[in-house]
């Protein structure tokens, strides 16, 4: 195929290349609520700032430190005991490229919110053996299971609840026992 431009190659390129959603797409009521962001929601020292966004959660129960919110990872992992594991079927790949085998893939409940307005579901984890300074790694499965809306920005996160929005930040985050 002949193009007269660069740029009517490149639009077809993408085109062709485009991965589109097979079949209906289905909204959840969760979608059906805006969250937006203002002022009132900067609760940082220094803006702007370089910082990544780490939080505390509720997973299977435990109350869980140094999680990181990673918007551009395409996975959920963790550390846990290999016995709680399933086998996982593909290698990760992480920073710089390189090829990361999980030891095994679970699916744990993950709460956020109060007693009177919680949210929980469950996020399949891979699991990881590897030194990092983070007990966890949220990526994008975790924000669209939870339609969460992160502001990288502000580092704080807005999840939808049963009752309202909440809102997460450091260093207060409401965690549901």
């Amino acid at each position: 195929m002949k193009f007269q431009t660069k740029k009517q190659k490149k639009d077809h390129l993408r085109l062709v290349n485009n991965i589109a959603v097979q079949g209906p797409v289905r909204c959840t009521d969760w979608s059906r609520t805006p969250i937006t962001f203002s002022e009132e929601d900067l609760r940082l020292e220094s803006y702007p700032h370089a910082d990544a966004m780490v939080i505390m959660g509720n997973v299977a129960r435990w109350g869980i430190s140094r999680i990181l919110i990673d918007s551009g990872s395409s996975v959920d992992q963790m550390k846990l005991s290999k016995s709680q594991l399933q086998p996982s079927e593909s290698p990760l790949i992480g920073f710089g490229g390189n090829q990361i085998h999980a030891l095994g893939k679970v699916a744990l409940p993950v709460s956020f919110g109060t007693a009177e307005n919680p949210r929980t579901e469950y996020i399949t984890f891979d699991v990881v053996d590897l030194h990092y300074p983070y007990n966890a790694i949220f990526g994008r499965w975790f924000l669209n299971r939870f339609n969460a809306a992160a502001h990288m920005g502000y580092l704080c996160m807005k999840i939808l609840a049963l009752c309202w929005a909440f809102l997460m930040s450091l260093p207060k985050v409401d965690l549901v026992f």
